[in-house]
C-alpha cells in the first residue's frame, strides 16, 4: 500500500500512463520535438509492499512498455535506438548496481529530458545513442541521489492489521477494463493540447517542478488541477537535498576523527541521518561506513 495520504498518492500514479502514451505522440509527430521532461515514478518500500503488482499494472496502462527485473546500460540504450517510443518499467532496482555502476546512472540520468544520449564507438566510429525514456524503477530502500531528484517518489509500505479498509484485491490482467482504459487515453492523448507552462506551486522550483510540470499539465487538462497540486506539494514536502548516507558518514568520520562523539553537536544530525537511513533501508550504506572506518 502507499505510505501517507492515500488519495494523494494516488492521483500522482495515475497521471504517469496518461504522460507516457502522450509523449508517445508527441514523439510520434516529430522525435526532435522539445518536450515537456518524461517524469520518473520511483517506487521505494520495504519487501511486500505491491511493487512489483503496480508495475504490472503501468504495463497494463501505458504505450509499448518495456518491463523487465534488470537491465543494463546497453541494453537500455540498444533498446531505445531500435524502439523509441518504449515506457521503462524497472524492478529490483535495488539489486541494480546503480551506486556503483555509473554507466546505468548516466542512461537513466540523460534519459530525463528529450535529447538525452550517451555516446560508443561502434564500427570504427562513435555513435549517440538516445536515451530519452519515461522509467519508473521499484526498489527495496533508497535509489542515487540524482536519480531520485528527476524522480516522483512514491514510498508505499505493508498495510498493518487494523488497516483492512486498504486491503486491495488481486490484479486480474485479464479484466477487459485495463486496455479500453488504456484506448480512452489514447484517444483523449490524440485530441488534447497541453499548456507548456503551467501554474506551479511556489515550492517547486528547478528541478521538482520540471518533475511535475507534465504532470500538472495534464491534470489541468483533464479538471483536476487543484488535487494535482496538493499531491506535487505533499509529496516534494521533506525531500533531502543531500543523500542521507554521505551526510551520516561525513558526521562520523568528522567526529570519530575527533573524538568528540560524547554530547556532540553533530548527534541531532546523527539521529535524523540515522532514521532517514533506517526509513529507506539504506544497509548498503551502513555497511559501507563500517567497512571503512574498521580498516
Amino acid at each position: 500500500m502507499f505510505n501517507g495520504e492515500q488519495q494523494i498518492t494516488l492521483d500522482a500514479v495515475s497521471l504517469w500512463p496518461i504522460v507516457i502514451v502522450k509523449l508517445g505522440q508527441i514523439r510520434h509527430v516529430d522525435h526532435q520535438r522539445t518536450v515537456l521532461p518524461a517524469s520518473t515514478p520511483a517506487l521505494l518500500a520495504p519487501r511486500g509492499c505491491g511493487k512489483t503488482t503496480l508495475l504490472v499494472l503501468l504495463e497494463l496502462l501505458v504505450a509499448e512498455p518495456y518491463r523487465t527485473d534488470n537491465v543494463t546500460a546497453a541494453a537500455v540504450y540498444y533498446l531505445l535506438d531500435r524502439r523509441p517510443r518504449s515506457s521503462l518499467l524497472i524492478d529490483e532496482g535495488d539489486n541494480l548496481g546503480l551506486l556503483r555502476s555509473g554507466v546505468l546512472r548516466s542512461v537513466f540520468n540523460s534519459g530525463h529530458r528529450n535529447g538525452g544520449t550517451i555516446s560508443r564507438f561502434v564500427g570504427g566510429w562513435s555513435r549517440k545513442f538516445p536515451t530519452f525514456s519515461p522509467l519508473a524503477v521499484a526498489a527495496i530502500g533508497a535509489l542515487p541521489l540524482p536519480l531520485l531528484h528527476r524522480a516522483v517518489v512514491i514510498s508505499m509500505r505493508r498495510y498493518a492489521p487494523n488497516e483492512s479498509q486498504f486491503r486491495i484485491h488481486r490484479l486480474d490482467e485479464a479484466d477487459p477494463a485495463l486496455p479500453a482504459a488504456r484506448e480512452e487515453i489514447r484517444k483523449w492523448a490524440a485530441t488534447c493540447s497541453l499548456a507548456s507552462d503551467p501554474e506551479m506551486p511556489p515550492m517547486l522550483r528547478n528541478r521538482a517542478a520540471d518533475n511535475w510540470r507534465v504532470l500538472l499539465a495534464i491534470a489541468d487538462n483533464l479538471g483536476h488541477g487543484e488535487a494535482a497540486r496538493c499531491a506535487a506539494t505533499k509529496l516534494s514536502s521533506n525531500r533531502l537535498d543531500e543523500d542521507p548516507g554521505v551526510v551520516l558518514l561525513a558526521i562520523f568520520e568528522t567526529y570519530s576523527r575527533r573524538g568528540e562523539w560524547t554530547a556532540s553537536p553533530a548527534q541531532p544530525s546523527l539521529r535524523l541521518c540515522s532514521r532517514s537511513m533506517i526509513a529507506s533501508g539504506m544497509s548498503g550504506v551502513v555497511r559501507m561506513m563500517i567497512a571503512r572506518h574498521a580498516n
